[in-house]
């Protein structure tokens, strides 16, 4: 329904600039280049139609400088154009004056790509620095046209007031085992209203480079053909596309020549291997001016015929994949193992004056190869693939019409053999040409409507019927191919969108009802209410729960929720819309320690203020993890509770306890979401350690003296631990936290404390981390280290200071049957003498009931007995009853609010 597009025109008149077509470039890979180099490339480029490089610069790189000059130089001399796209990834943001300064510079220079009387400028990312461009626009009068797309298109027109002029976007590639689609087009389209777009186009995406934190691929195979379609036909029409990328090798997608001197990046990278050399590209461009051509006047003529053809060297499951995955969770996707995402097929596309056949053999075996899409008319590109099901050896591809060859490309082999044992996910590309001819494409496109499309998810059926008989709005479905639909019957029947659905629904109910095919799943026959969706319709889903194994399971827990599911280490549990992660602090960094691989969870949870074992930063106090229960299937599944605060430290817990906390966590995470039931959840909790006081008291005895703690402290100023072998008190933190339950009252005032017993936990866990590491008892030996192995019963006084003056209960506190023959003495003049009390130990510390001061008193241990509040250490239960009563008096009286 274009007619409704040239509606809009006629309502809302802008200013027409032509369309444009640029290609992303890395100066920063040409720090080798002179004069010739910038020449050659830039005639590759205009002899492919490209209007413009954008030069994509990393702030404070020295190729600026030294390159920018040969570049302009080159440019000018050749008509081309260049235009700045400012790197705010690479090396950090730029600075005002610096970008102020560089497009004053060169804006000038008749090869600078202006829009209108503008320069034209662009970044790459940098919202955080959005503001220093109302100054910049003010002092250069560029038209600002960023990459903002870690935002999302509605965030980043909003930015600093609307500063951008436009916006393009970085969403090239599709996500998972996918096709690509036009809804992310039709999104920035959406909330542009009306400012220019730029969209991206790429052919691939593989990069192995961990010292860039980088290790995935996206889904290539026929997304470079998919694409150029999908913008040739859509109905919403961007005014520039940028090709991603001309020169970027460490990311697989460049269409530039080889070039062995910008292979840095492999080095300083880390890759493994590099996999761009000898694996070339050049076949990309050889069929580019006729896809940019029909794109910006909707005919083009066929001058030459030929075949193109890409492939993988390698099958997916050939060799390792090296750790690499299909999508990332660095950017919150659902990650795929690279054999569930890539297909082992040869692609090829042919431009042609007229119809013509293929045949694909590999190692001189015939493969089934056929067009899955042909040009209106006959004129124009023809495009394929034949899966290989295995075949090894050389790829040959050939077009043949009425018996004769149009052209044959003779590849590369396809082999099982990998470099460095890993599997090498870039596509190789060659391309053949055959003889010279004149045909022009029948029919300008936007003559033609769609006649083939579909649509994501639920909108798939729908928008099949209604793509194939002319309607395909992008804000709804993907168009694939042009030609002249031939609609049903006109019925006169309405349709709408089913109560609860979309505007989304509103034009392909409405057409498809009206011609006959009115699902009613999909549609109704009569007015609904609709509602506004509250997350994007058309977004891949991304990993809401998942799990792991030790020590990463409460990493897992916390980074699954929230979309951070890396395949290698946690198992997604559940799908969905994402659970939308806090800001991360990016002054942290968080990394695995013992030699653990972490594939990044650790630094995405510690940016985010939850940094357990076995993550460390050395800058991070910590902070709590409070799940959401509204969250979908929240009390399906308990959630391990793993808190870290100010100073804390890993805690192990041995077998038994181990098991005993586990029941107890099962039991109150099934705490239902109303207050009352809430506070019913937090006295079951008590009452289950009240019933294991036993169990706690040997356990806050070994918190409280134990070789680990040294000096009895606050839980807060424990220790870390250094090896996983050193267990402390679990229950004797929860303790804490039970001993202060009038605080705890105070604390639930917060409305970020959702679930009490969470409140209660934050306030007296501080950390707990339930190691791989257990055993069926552990004890303390000479060395002052906790040990697997209880040591031997000492025949000699005991020197150790959990015996010292001289109470075996302490020592056989550690559920072990370790013992002290000689227990009851001290190592000095005043034996037998205890410190009963904190009198003479720095008094007491009125939080933990602890004595503050040494831990000895003339040589003997200061015991914390506290005469106001005995049950920290004695336990005596009626201390928690006490004020569990105070704590039901309340619950008797009128319900509190958050």
């Amino acid at each position: 329904m274009r007619f409704l597009i040239a509606l809009v025109a006629l309502i809302s008149p802008v200013a027409v600039y032509g369309k444009s077509v640029f290609a992303h470039f890395m100066v920063g890979n040409t720090a080798a280049w002179n004069n010739s180099d910038w020449t050659s490339n830039i005639q590759m480029a205009q002899a492919a139609g490209i209007d413009a490089f954008a030069l994509n610069m990393a702030n404070d790189e020295d190729t600026t400088d030294t390159q920018l000059p040969l570049a302009f130089a080159a440019a000018e001399s050749l008509g081309f154009s260049l235009f700045f796209s400012f790197d705010y990834a690479g090396n950090g943001a730029w600075s005002k004056a610096t970008v102020t300064s560089l497009i004053e510079k060169y804006a000038t220079s008749s090869a600078y790509f202006h829009r209108g009387s503008q320069p034209f400028v662009s970044t790459f990312e940098g919202p955080l620095k959005s503001d220093d461009w109302t100054d910049i626009k003010k002092s250069t009068g560029c038209f600002f046209i960023p990459d903002w797309s870690s935002l999302g298109a509605k965030a980043a027109v909003e930015l600093s007031d609307g500063v951008a002029d436009g916006l393009f976007s970085w969403d090239a590639w599709p996500k998972g085992p996918a096709n690509s689609n036009t809804y992310p087009d039709a999104s920035y389209l959406n909330f542009l209203g009306g400012k220019p777009y730029m969209a991206p186009v790429s052919p691939w995406f593989y990069t192995n480079m961990p010292g860039y934190s980088k290790n995935w691929l996206w889904h290539g195979d026929s997304l470079w053909n998919d694409r150029w379609q999908q913008l040739i036909a859509m109905d919403n029409q961007p005014e520039y596309v940028e090709i991603i990328s001309w020169n970027d090798f460490g990311e697989s997608h460049y269409i530039g020549p080889l070039d062995d001197r910008q292979y840095t990046a492999f080095d300083t990278g880390r890759a493994p291997f590099n996999y761009a050399k000898g694996v070339p590209h050049d076949g990309w461009r050889t069929f580019l001016r006729y896809f940019i051509t029909l794109w910006k006047n909707g005919v083009a003529t066929v001058t030459q015929e030929g075949i193109v053809g890409w492939y993988r060297l390698n099958p997916a499951t050939a060799c390792a994949d090296g750790g690499t995955t299909g999508n990332t969770a660095t950017q919150l996707q659902l990650e795929y193992y690279p054999s569930d995402v890539v297909e082992d097929k040869v692609f090829f596309q042919s431009l042609l004056g007229s119809a013509a056949t293929v045949s694909v053999t590999v190692g001189g075996v015939a493969l089934t190869a056929e067009w899955t899409t042909q040009p209106y008319g006959g004129i124009g590109m023809y495009f394929g693939s034949a899966s290989t099901n295995g075949a090894t050896g050389a790829v040959v591809i050939t077009v043949s019409r009425n018996g004769g060859q149009v052209a044959s490309l003779a590849g590369e082999s396809i082999t099982t053999s990998c470099s460095s044992g890993l599997n090498n996910f870039n596509a190789w590309v060659g391309d053949s040409l055959g003889s010279s001819v004149s045909a022009t494409t029948p029919a300008n496109t936007t003559d033609l409507t769609c006649v083939e499309g579909f649509g994501f998810g639920k909108f798939n059926d729908i928008c099949t019927f209604t793509c194939k008989n002319g309607y395909c709005p992008s804000g709804a479905c993907t168009c694939t191919a042009l030609g002249v639909a031939d609609p049903p019957e006109i019925t006169a029947d309405p349709g709408y969108p089913l109560a609860g659905a979309s505007p989304s629904w509103e034009g392909i109910c409405s057409f498809a009802c009206n011609h006959g095919y009115c699902p009613s799943d999909s549609c109704s026959p009569t007015p609904q209410t609709e509602v506004l969706p509250t997350t994007g319709e058309f977004l891949p889903s991304t990993c809401t729960r998942g799990a792991g194994s030790d020590p990463f399971t409460g990493l897992c827990s916390f980074g699954c929720n929230l979309g951070f599911c890396p395949i290698h280490l946690c198992s997604c549990t559940t799908t969905g819309p994402l659970n939308v992660p806090p800001s991360p602090d990016t002054s942290i960094t968080g990394s695995a320690t013992d030699s653990y691989q972490d594939y990044g969870i650790c630094n995405f949870a510690c940016e985010r203020d939850y940094c357990p074992y076995p993550c460390t930063n050395s800058t991070l106090p910590g902070g709590v993890f409070v799940p959401d229960p509204d969250l979908p299937g929240f009390s399906d599944t308990p959630w391990p509770l793993l808190y870290i605060s100010d100073g804390s430290t890993t805690v192990h817990l041995d077998t038994v306890t181990s098991a005993l906390v586990y029941n107890l966590l099962q039991d109150t995470n099934t705490c239902p979401g109303k207050k009352r039931d809430l506070t019913d959840c937090l006295i079951d909790t008590f009452d289950f350690l009240m019933s294991n006081v036993e169990l706690a008291a040997a356990i806050v005895e070994l918190y409280m003296g134990s070789p680990v703690a040294g000096t009895p402290k606050t839980i807060s100023d424990l220790p870390r631990y250094s090896d996983d072998t050193q267990q402390a008190a679990f229950l004797g933190a929860l303790l804490t936290g039970a001993s202060q339950l009038e605080r705890v009252m105070v604390e639930l005032s917060d409305p970020q404390v959702i679930y009490m017993t969470y409140a209660v936990m934050n306030i007296a866990i501080q950390q707990i981390w339930n190691h791989p590491s257990t055993f069926d008892s552990f004890s303390v030996g000479r060395s002052g280290k906790m040990t697997a192995e209880c040591p031997a019963t000492e025949d000699v006084a005991c020197s150790h200071q959990l015996c010292k003056g001289g109470d075996n209960s302490i020592c056989s506190g550690f559920l072990s049957p370790c013992s002290c023959s000689q227990g009851n003495q001290c190592p000095n003049e005043d034996k037998n003498e205890l410190a009963l009390s904190c009198d003479s130990c720095g008094g007491v510390d009125s939080t933990l009931g602890v004595c503050m001061g040494a831990s000895t008193y003339k040589g003997c241990p200061c015991v914390a007995t506290v005469e106001d509040d005995p049950y920290m250490w004695e336990l005596d239960p009626s201390g928690w009853i006490s004020n569990l009563n105070k704590y039901y008096a309340i619950l008797a009286g009128d319900d509190y609010t958050f």
